[in-house]
């Protein structure tokens, strides 16, 4: 089963995962969104469909004004939005799914896998990619840091000091990335997913 971002992130949320403050539109925009927008608060605004690639095809915009914000629901809901991983005929558009703007820092890969081959778990994470994942690996492998997990183990802590260290995580932000990983991990395991990124 495919869930789209906003179930994912009411996922991660229930596990003690920070995610950005968000609203779900399958119609009208808020009027509590409306007024932020008026002031010129920025939004991301993202179409919610199973499928990567939606903001090198116009279904991610970064918004600060109503007429904007209208202008994409408007474009956006009803449609077929098509990506590379959906041509040709696209993913219709019902919800869109928007978000307060945070600032990022910089920007990491991080997912969990089921590595069928070695009958194992994999935390696949990089330095690089995060939306252009797929490229940095075909690109640079060794910019893809792996922990193999057995089925039934949860990830040592020698496991996530390496993956910290690789990925460059502070001395000051290993403790909060340890919860997230292990939260992430617990997740994983219990809702017994297949992928999560």
């Amino acid at each position: 089963m495919n869930l789209h971002e906003y179930q994912s992130k009411k996922l991660l949320k229930s596990y003690q995962i920070d995610i950005p403050n968000g609203q779900i539109i399958s119609s009208q925009i808020p009027d509590s969104i409306k007024l932020h927008l008026k002031k010129n608060t920025a939004f991301v605004f993202k179409s919610q469909i199973h499928a990567g690639g939606r903001g090198k095809s116009g279904g991610v915009e970064l918004i600060n004004n109503l007429k904007d914000a209208e202008d994409f629901i408007s474009n956006q809901l009803g449609s077929k939005l098509k990506t590379y991983q959906n041509l040709p005929h696209g993913q219709p558009v019902n919800k869109i799914l928007v978000e307060e703007k945070i600032a990022i820092e910089r920007e990491l890969y991080f997912s969990i896998l089921i590595d069928r081959q070695t009958e194992s778990i994999i935390i696949l994470c990089s330095t690089e990619g995060g939306t252009e994942i797929e490229d940095t690996a075909k690109k640079n492998e060794n910019l893809i840091f792996k922990e193999y997990i057995s089925v039934g183990e949860f990830p040592t802590e020698q496991q996530i000091n390496n993956l910290s260290k690789k990925l460059k995580i502070s001395i000051e932000t290993y403790l909060e990335f340890k919860n997230f990983l292990q939260n992430a991990f617990k997740l994983f395991l219990e809702k017994d997913l297949s992928l999560m990124e």
